[in-house]
């Protein structure tokens, strides 16, 4: 499983928790007081309200998350890149130390004949 796959599923899972703990039970609250303003409401009203406020909470917590799971792939991406042109560098520089190495050692054993 890729680091993205891990943190995708990782965040999810917070997701649900921290949402149905947190998020939603403060929601409640929220529409729970706007109801209680409007007494003209009836009964249906005022819970197609409520349920129309949690339904577009858990969309913009889907968002959040979805947009955190995006940077983290984002970053993950860009720390891979860095790592690979690294290496790359890395390889490069040994190739190079290599060949003078053995040019050096060319040059020594046949200026010593």
């Amino acid at each position: 499983m890729s680091m993205e796959e891990q943190a995708t599923r990782g965040l999810a899972d917070m997701e649900a928790y921290l949402y149905q703990e947190a998020h939603l039970s403060a929601a409640r609250l929220r529409v729970a007081a706007f109801i209680a303003q409007s007494a003209e409401l009836t009964h249906q009203q005022k819970r197609n309200i409520e349920e129309w406020y949690l339904d577009e909470q858990k969309y913009v917590a889907g968002m959040v998350t979805r947009h955190i799971v995006d940077s983290i792939a984002k970053a993950d991406s860009a720390q891979r890149r860095r790592f690979l042109r690294w290496m790359r560098r890395l390889l490069i520089a040994m190739a190079i130390l290599t060949l003078l190495t053995f040019a050096g050692t060319v040059l020594l054993v046949s200026s010593g004949r």
